[in-house]
């Protein structure tokens, strides 16, 4: 018998003529222009939030809330996990995630990303207007 893997179990089995089914040459997973386009624009956009979020962490959070927020947002930790590495209670790493997230919202409220500002009309009139 042969001896099978973990990744085996993950693994699924089909016929080529219901990949071909799909149409075109492209197979089950082709994306259109606009798709990949799409995908494209929504990957620079979420650039442009994520540095606009590390910004506003060095100026307005302390540095243990820097760490709560990085160990909770970005590493995928636990408050538990996250109480171990910071040497706190698990209540204590929750509160302290929780106070840098206001912080941050009322920096958005305060300094909103640039390119989501909304823009300011011109008070002049245009010449010739009344």
């Amino acid at each position: 018998m042969e001896k099978r893997t973990f990744a085996d179990r993950f693994k699924v089995t089909c016929a080529p003529t219901i990949i071909e089914s799909f149409g075109g040459g492209d197979g089950a997973w082709a994306e259109t222009e606009e798709e990949v386009a799409a995908g494209l624009a929504w990957g620079e956009e979420k650039a442009r939030l994520l540095k606009w979020v590390r910004k506003q962490m060095r100026r307005r959070l302390t540095e243990k809330q820097r760490v709560a927020i990085q160990l909770y947002y970005f590493e995928d930790l636990t408050y538990v996990e996250m109480g171990v590495r910071m040497g706190c209670a698990p209540s204590s790493a929750c509160r302290t995630v929780h106070r840098a997230i206001r912080r941050l919202r009322e920096a958005a409220r305060l300094d909103p990303p640039s390119h989501l500002k909304p823009r300011r009309r011109s008070l002049r009139r245009r010449a010739g207007a009344k």
